[in-house]
C-alpha cells in the first residue's frame, strides 16, 4: 500500500491597519475586532499552512511591524488610532516591496489593508503603490482594501483599483465580521 501524502499549500497572510487619527473610534475598533476574529479562523483552518504579518501604521509615518512568520499568533498588540498624518501609499508600497523579497514566489500572499483611504503624508507614493499592486496581482498576491462604502470609492479612484480589490463593510462589529467571513 502506498500512503498518500497531502501537501498543504502555504499562504502568507498580511494585515495592514491604518491607525491614523481619522480612524479613531468605530472604524479602528471594528477593524481590530475583525482582525482578531480572522486570526482565530486562520488558526482553526486545517486546509493550509499559514504565516502571518501584522503592520500598523501610526502618526508621523511610523510603521510598526510584527512578523509572526512561523505561525499565526493568538493575538497582536494594537497601538491605537492616534496622530494626524496618514502615510497610506508609502506604507502599502514599502510593505509590498518587503513581501516581494521575503516570500517564496510560488506561495500565495493575501494582503488586507484596513483604512479610511485618507493619505496626507506620502502623496508622492500614490502612483508607485498603484503600479506595484497591479504588478503583484499578476503574481500570487491578492491585495484587498477593506473600508466603508464611502471610503472605498475614494480608495478605488485614488489608486485606480479594480472593484475586485475592495471589500466594502458596514462600519459596525457585525459588518466587519460578515466581511471577514466572506474574505477568508
Amino acid at each position: 500500500r502506498v500512503k498518500k501524502v497531502v501537501v498543504k499549500p502555504l499562504i502568507h497572510v498580511v494585515d495592514i491597519l491604518d491607525a491614523s487619527g481619522s480612524m479613531e473610534g468605530g472604524k479602528y475598533n471594528n477593524a481590530k475586532m475583525g482582525i482578531t476574529s480572522s486570526l482565530s479562523d486562520l488558526r482553526n483552518n486545517k486546509e493550509a499552512d499559514f504565516t502571518y504579518t501584522f503592520i500598523e501604521f501610526i502618526q508621523n509615518g511610523t510603521v510598526e511591524t510584527h512578523n509572526f512568520l512561523s505561525s499565526v499568533p493568538n493575538s497582536v498588540g494594537f497601538y491605537g488610532a492616534t496622530g494626524r498624518n496618514t502615510p497610506l501609499y508609502k506604507t502599502v508600497h514599502d510593505a509590498l516591496n518587503r513581501l516581494m523579497s521575503a516570500v517564496d514566489t510560488k506561495s500565495k500572499v493575501l494582503v488586507k489593508v484596513y483604512t479610511d483611504g485618507l493619505n496626507n503624508a506620502a502623496q508622492e507614493y500614490r502612483s508607485m503603490a498603484a503600479d506595484l499592486i497591479k504588478k503583484l496581482q499578476k503574481k500570487n498576491f491578492t491585495i484587498t482594501f477593506v473600508a466603508t462604502d464611502g471610503d472605498m470609492r475614494y480608495i478605488v479612484e485614488a489608486l485606480g483599483l479594480d472593484e475586485s480589490n475592495t471589500l466594502a463593510v458596514e462600519n459596525s462589529a457585525e459588518g466587519f465580521r460578515k466581511a471577514f467571513k466572506s474574505a477568508n
